[in-house]
């Protein structure tokens, strides 16, 4: 019987000398979806990426891929993963076909097998016209495509992907997670990190680490609900002499105007009527909630964060 999860993080611990890279972090990843992991720099993605590689070990804790402790039996894991570091990593003076056929090479895929594997990588995506191309002349979308392709030449079960897009132009993100979704119609699992918001709503769950602990995880919707205040959008008139008067009222956290709508922030309890009675009695307005995003809820776990620090 397969495991029930693709990855398991139990209270691992990673530490470089004095430093503690992650804090005893717990994470259980379903396979078949795209789990997103999601926290700012420093937060600790690499390292927990590195150790489910099986690239280091951790201090403490198990992490088990596919039911495979990663520091007791990392052999196993090694054929079922593809790991795409953040950096671009392959051979820059061999051509797209070169790259793709030397990792072949490692992973033991050869004959007919390969041609078959390498074609449909070209085909897959879109390298096609490229393959007599040196690698250092790609543009940074097909180098990360490039990238891709070296990773799956082995048909691995779950990839493993550190900041995939960072850089790259927004049409070739787009292409990309195109191929990431249509790898998950095929039966894969994977586990991305990015430090772009859209990308994170693309994701079946995501998981904000922050200081190399887990800070709030669920599905997209599940995250979004955990905000604890709410948002609306007014627009009217006189809007701009409304900010004062309206940061002053109880119940508000904070008015911001963005271009023709005035922002408020406020406690759970704010409805559109409160707001309302605030207002000026002689203007016609328009108020609307506004949904959190998931940037709003970055920026509230970072901001809670930096509140803590201070308090400290």
């Amino acid at each position: 019987m397969p495991p029930e999860y693709a990855i398991v993080l139990d209270k691992v611990i990673k530490e470089f000398g004095p430093v503690r890279a992650l804090e005893g972090i717990d994470l259980a990843v379903e396979p078949n979806q795209v789990f997103g992991f999601i926290g700012p720099d420093g937060a600790g993605k690499t390292t927990a990426m590195r150790i489910l590689a099986t690239v280091m070990r951790p201090t403490s804790g198990t992490a088990s891929v596919f039911g495979y402790n990663v520091s007791e039996n990392p052999w196993p894991i090694k054929h079922r993963i593809g790991y795409m570091p953040q950096n671009f990593s392959l051979y820059r003076d061999l051509s797209v076909a070169e790259n793709i056929a030397f990792y072949a090479g490692i992973y033991r895929v050869s004959g007919h097998l390969m041609a078959e594997r390498i074609k449909w990588l070209l085909d897959f995506t879109g390298l096609e016209p490229f393959t007599d191309r040196v690698a250092m002349n790609l543009s940074g979308g097909m180098k990360q495509k490039l990238a891709l392709a070296c990773a799956l030449i082995h048909e691995p079960d779950l990839l493993l992907l550190d900041e995939p897009t960072t850089g790259v132009d927004p049409l070739s993100r787009r292409e990309f997670w195109k191929n990431i979704e249509g790898l998950v119609a095929r039966g894969k699992t994977v586990f991305v990190s990015t430090p772009y918001m859209d990308e994170a709503e693309r994701c079946h769950h995501i998981s904000f680490i922050n200081e190399g602990r887990i800070v709030r995880e669920g599905s997209v919707a599940e995250i979004k609900q955990t905000v604890p205040w709410k948002q609306f959008g007014v627009r009217g008139p006189g809007l701009r002499g409304l900010l004062r008067l309206l940061r002053e009222r109880p119940g508000i956290i904070g008015v911001q105007l963005v271009g023709t709508v005035l922002r408020i922030q406020g406690e759970i309890e704010l409805t559109s009527e409160k707001i309302l009675q605030m207002l000026p009695q002689t203007g016609k307005f328009e108020i609307e909630e506004i949904h959190p995003s998931l940037e709003d809820v970055f920026a509230q776990i970072l901001g809670s964060a930096k509140s803590e620090d201070h308090a400290a």
